[in-house]
């Protein structure tokens, strides 16, 4: 492992700074900086290259996992230093909780078991899901870079109580999900609706809200309830467009409650309820990122 200076200045690093150093990779990575992108905001990134000014890090891929690469830092606005940058504290407290995690997870008593569910329900990983939806950038960098972190979906089904329609394909003995249609069995689908899925949420919620109205005023109580969870299962993405019809619908109000952990009273007043999510919305906006290395463009 090696950072350069420049091409005729090199020294060894410590350990703890090469770890310090992966997490402000993923820090970077989850703040959608693309690592395939010769610019990238404040960093540029070459395969292969060396330049004749700046400063870069070289990462193998028993490092990293996923290839070589150069980071060129021409970032820090004061110092010029890469080790001057530092990894947000955001990144850091996930990295230490993703770490205590990873390393109860994979005791033998726990390795051998058929089962996830003691790999998902202890102390490290609900102090991940207790973070909220500052997390979600991160476990999404961890589900794309390393196959133990693949559990993280869970995290993240918790956090943005997003619940995906599936469905069961009797003849490829599958779960396919009729949204992500070109899903590949390898991908996560979670992973997926982190990519492009939660973008969309809008234009879903304005087809499924439509459709709940229409079956309300014709009086199909059992379908109308049926496409309310639906609307209920876009998870906190849905919350924006829930308060701003909780005054015409104010069945909402439960939706709301469910999806922040709140109770709302059922008739509250739009004003009252547009005040408590001013104050609190915070909580529950997910970060505008996409932190694939390939991020998605938006439509």
């Amino acid at each position: 492992m090696e950072i350069k200076k420049n091409v005729n200045q090199e020294e060894q690093v410590s350990e703890a700074t090469m770890s310090g150093l992966r997490v402000l990779v993923i820090d970077l990575k989850a703040k959608g900086h693309d690592f395939n992108n010769p610019k990238t905001g404040n960093v540029d990134i070459a395969e292969g290259e060396e330049e004749s000014t700046g400063a870069y890090i070289h990462f193998n891929q028993e490092d990293m996992n996923m290839g070589k690469l150069y980071i060129l830092a021409f970032v820090l606005l004061f110092s010029g230093n890469l080790l001057a940058a530092e990894p947000s504290p955001i990144a850091q407290d996930f990295e230490a909780k993703y770490a205590a995690w990873k390393e109860y997870i994979s005791q033998h008593r726990i390795i051998v078991q058929s089962t996830a569910k003691e790999r998902i329900d202890n102390p490290f990983f609900r102090s991940i899901v207790e973070m909220g939806s500052e997390a979600l950038p991160y476990i999404a960098v961890k589900m794309e870079q390393e196959k133990e972190a693949d559990l993280l979906w869970q995290a993240m089904v918790k956090i943005a109580k997003v619940k995906i329609n599936s469905a069961y394909d009797k003849t490829n003995n599958r779960m396919i999900f009729p949204d992500y249609p070109d899903l590949k069995p390898t991908e996560n689908v979670y992973l997926c609706w982190w990519r492009e899925g939660r973008f969309k949420t809008g234009d879903k919620f304005g087809d499924l809200y439509n459709n709940w109205k229409t079956l309300k005023s014709e009086k199909k109580d059992k379908e109308a309830k049926e496409l309310y969870e639906q609307i209920v299962n876009l998870g906190i993405p849905a919350l924006p467009y829930l308060v701003e019809k909780v005054e015409s619908d104010p069945e909402f109000a439960m939706a709301i409650s469910r999806l922040t952990g709140t109770e709302l009273p059922a008739n509250i007043r739009v004003e009252e309820c547009k005040q408590w999510w001013e104050k609190n919305k915070q909580k529950f906006e997910l970060p505008d990122v996409i932190s694939s290395n390939n991020p998605l463009p938006r439509e």
